[in-house]
């Protein structure tokens, strides 16, 4: 059975920013897929992301198009055919139920839950030998009060603690003064506790 034809769809925008319409992707957001199938159901009903990532459906249902209308009233996608895809870039952590507006009553419902990404890992630039042996780096990317930990391996198995500390800025200088010590390559590693 189609669904009857409505020719204008009402869609509240509320002042809070969610989500948006995107043409491309965003450099550090996933994308993930919802697809509209023929049994009624969106594919994967359940979907877990972290903010700023992408979710787009697609219908899949070649007798019959969909949508996706969020309970809260966030986004209201067009009607789907076989094919067609939207997209939406979510700006704000919750859980969000939502269903297709005609066959939502009868199961066709998912949730997406959006959580907030990771902390950012720290990175070690700025690598120089010194004149007497010892190895300098900058750690930077820090997040300020949390604790990070340097570390060095002659081997990538084995590692041993150079430094920690609270971070009280996104970075900081370390030399390693027991670098010449080692006659071998000496790898290192910074790292975030949780």
């Amino acid at each position: 059975m189609n669904r009857p034809f409505y020719p204008f769809k009402t869609v509240l925008v509320p002042a809070l920013i969610l989500l948006t319409f995107l043409p491309g992707q965003s450099a550090r957001s996933a994308q993930f897929y919802v697809y509209m199938i023929d049994n009624l159901t969106f594919d994967p009903s359940f979907l877990e992301i972290q903010f700023g990532d992408i979710v787009t459906w697609q219908g899949a249902d070649d007798f019959d198009c969909h949508d996706s209308v969020s309970d809260g009233g966030y986004w209201a996608t067009p009607c789907l055919d076989y094919g067609q895809t939207y997209s939406l870039q979510f700006f704000l952590t919750g859980t969000f139920p939502y269903r297709d507006s005609f066959y939502g009553p009868g199961g066709m419902t998912g949730t997406i839950v959006v959580t907030e990404p990771p902390p950012p890992q720290p990175l070690i630039t700025n690598l120089a030998t010194l004149p007497n042996g010892s190895f300098k780096f900058t750690v930077t990317n820090l997040v300020v009060g949390k604790t990070n930990i340097i570390q060095a391996s002659t081997n990538l198995f084995n590692w041993t603690n150079l430094y920690t500390n609270i971070a009280s800025s996104t970075g900081f200088i370390y030399t390693d003064t027991a670098a010449p010590n080692f006659k071998r390559q000496r790898f290192y590693r910074a790292w975030v506790l949780p």
